[in-house]
């Protein structure tokens, strides 16, 4: 009787890696089932109505560095493919915060007054 594990094929890693014009696309789809899913368990509307009774318009997409008028919440920043923390909270300004850092996150809430 032979007690042997068999052993795995041993396939290039290449096979597994998207040739680099479907990478934009991927990316894109992701995005769009994470935004499914943000409008299934978030408030998305009530932030949105809470934002323009602030008179707060908000980008997603952004042409150039320049600094943002007030009333302006840029999130083209949280479209990174390596992701991003974002703290909303729609009484104060500056409403939306967002964070690629996870330890500079916990970090400034080790000192915070009113930690999240």
């Amino acid at each position: 009787m032979d007690t042997s594990t068999p052993s795995s094929p041993s396939w290039p890693l290449s096979w597994f890696e998207l040739p680099s014009f479907m990478v934009a696309p991927a990316l894109r789809a992701c995005r769009l089932f994470n935004t499914s899913l943000d409008g299934l368990f978030y408030d998305v509307p009530g932030l949105t109505q809470a934002l323009r009774e602030r008179d707060v318009r908000i980008l997603t997409t952004r042409d150039g560095d320049g600094p943002l008028p007030n009333g302006v919440i840029d999130l083209s920043a949280a479209t990174d493919p390596e992701g991003a923390l974002l703290l909303i909270d729609p009484s104060a300004a500056p409403y939306i915060t967002a964070w690629t850092n996870v330890a500079a996150f916990l970090e400034s809430q080790a000192t915070a007054p009113n930690p999240v």
